[in-house]
């Protein structure tokens, strides 16, 4: 997974290792717009990418661009919660057809690793629906890692 963000790599370079993963089997799935616009979900969404994650800062083209190519939205809700920042566009996404799924983002400076909270602060802060939130921690975190086909869901044959 690569941090793409101002402070620790450009978007160049991180097209550059995110493609090298690529080249070598593996998914991309990276952070990116966190903290400002960078050009990193357009970049991620035209090499490829499966999932990005934060988006706090994602562009209009950004969205529609993730829903044109099913890349998948990893929405962080107790990072922005705690670090106070932005919330991402995520009732915009939704509407606009991009596959949202939730994470915790479990790491010092964002400690929770309760996807019930996770829940939430989804219905809270971005207004989703209940079951907006409930196929987005579980069907649709499921996709953002490539794993929709087996799990995430219960259906007959899965």
């Amino acid at each position: 997974m690569s941090f793409v963000k101002r402070v620790c790599l450009k978007t160049k370079a991180s097209e550059k290792i995110l493609l090298a993963g690529k080249e070598n089997g593996f998914m991309i799935n990276f952070h990116a717009e966190e903290l400002n616009y960078i050009g990193g979900v357009e970049m991620g969404v035209d090499i490829g990418a499966t999932a990005i994650s934060h988006l706090e800062e994602i562009s209009e083209e950004g969205i529609n661009k993730m829903a044109e190519n099913k890349t998948v939205a990893v929405i962080l809700p107790t990072t922005a919660h705690i670090l106070k920042l932005k919330h991402p566009p995520v009732r915009s996404m939704l509407d606009k057809g991009v596959i949202v799924a939730l994470g915790t983002d479990f790491n010092p400076n964002a400690y929770c690793v309760s996807m019930l909270t996770v829940m939430n602060l989804a219905c809270i802060m971005f207004r989703m629906s209940m079951e907006e939130a409930i196929v987005a921690a579980t069907l649709n975190s499921a996709a953002s890692v490539g794993k929709s086909d087996m799990y995430g869901s219960i259906e007959i044959g899965k």
